[in-house]
């Protein structure tokens, strides 16, 4: 092994330590085809190799149960377990081999030119049938630009993916087949996961996200051509881990489900419409007076979602639907 040295995001030290010759033949035995990485280990690649690290070791953990004898309740009142390097719940690439090239031609320079995808992993959940391509933002390149071609950006990286789902080529006397398809014909749900390390990134991120899905929507009827996600990494491997078969029993527990009452239900679903019947009048007399009407907040249509269950699931609700369901008995 050899230790490396880099820094975090936040400037603190952060070592580590990459397999050596010898390790890299180990490996290989264990693993079988290992592709070695040529390339010095720069620092700053350091943190997004442990972000990515920690949330597949956080996923492989899940739902492992403890060796008889071995690693007692530690303080934490967490009991030890084994992770191996394979699991067949999942397969993991890492970023040597994740590299997916194509091509696109460009409007503005009249010219086919090379597009990549360069995940920092790509995760297949075998039994969900879901790939989930993992984007680590560290906070070191910026969310957006006006430059098209500023390819560390978030919003670059949306388009990339979104470029990559829905062009493609056709193949000999055959219909056109997305560059995802082509690369990928087992058909398994593309999702995006954007891992952020800090709740901050995380909503600066999220916003971003929620305007560039709007814009989308706009252009594409059909809708979003990939799930995207914004997650800090332990929200990461509850959701992801939730779709490993036997991982049940090793998803962080949250806090009991929320239940309410129709007088909460209520109150919420009235608190939503009377906030967005307000920014309908601050929009239309914005209009009136010729300014740019406020734009509605960030994530106003996943509330309206959420409103939307939460007025079904009511209790009040459920009674009116069962006795709705209910044959008449003829008197």
């Amino acid at each position: 092994m050899q230790r490396l040295q880099g820094r975090l995001p936040d400037g603190h030290p952060c070592p580590a330590w990459a397999l050596d010759d010898a390790g890299w033949r180990i490996a290989s035995n264990l693993l079988g085809a290992v592709k070695k990485s040529h390339d010095t280990v720069k620092p700053q690649h350091i943190a997004h190799a442990l972000a990515t690290s920690e949330f597949l070791v956080g996923l492989l953990e899940l739902g492992l149960a403890p060796e008889p004898g071995r690693f007692p309740a530690v303080a934490s009142g967490k009991r030890g377990s084994f992770a191996t390097a394979t699991d067949e719940r999942l397969r993991w690439l890492s970023s040597e081999t994740s590299h997916r090239p194509w091509s696109e031609y460009n409007q503005r320079t009249n010219a086919q030119e090379p597009r990549a995808l360069r995940p920092d992993a790509i995760l297949e959940l075998l039994h969900a049938k879901v790939r989930v391509f993992v984007e680590c933002e560290m906070g070191t390149h910026t969310i957006a630009s006006s430059l098209e071609d500023a390819a560390g950006t978030t919003v670059s990286k949306l388009n990339r993916y979104a470029s990559f789902m829905t062009t493609g080529t056709a193949a000999s006397a055959g219909p056109v087949q997305t560059f995802y398809a082509q690369h990928f014909p087992d058909r398994f749900a593309p999702h995006l996961l954007l891992l952020v390390q800090t709740s901050a990134r995380q909503r600066s991120v999220e916003k971003v996200v929620s305007e560039w899905a709007a814009e989308w929507r706009r252009a594409n009827p059909s809708g979003l051509p990939l799930d995207v996600r914004v997650r800090l990494t332990p929200e990461a491997v509850a959701e992801y881990g939730a779709l490993l078969p036997g991982a049940s029993a090793g998803v962080p527990s949250g806090p009991s489900p929320l239940t309410l009452t129709t007088t909460e239900a209520d109150a919420v679903v009235r608190f939503y419409r009377s906030v967005n019947a307000t920014f309908k009048e601050l929009r239309e007399a914005a209009r009136k007076e010729g300014r740019d009407p406020p734009p509605y907040p960030v994530g106003s249509q996943e509330v309206f979602a959420l409103s939307e269950r939460i007025r079904e699931q009511s209790p009040a609700r459920q009674q009116q639907s069962a006795a709705a369901s209910r044959p008449a008995v003829a008197r």
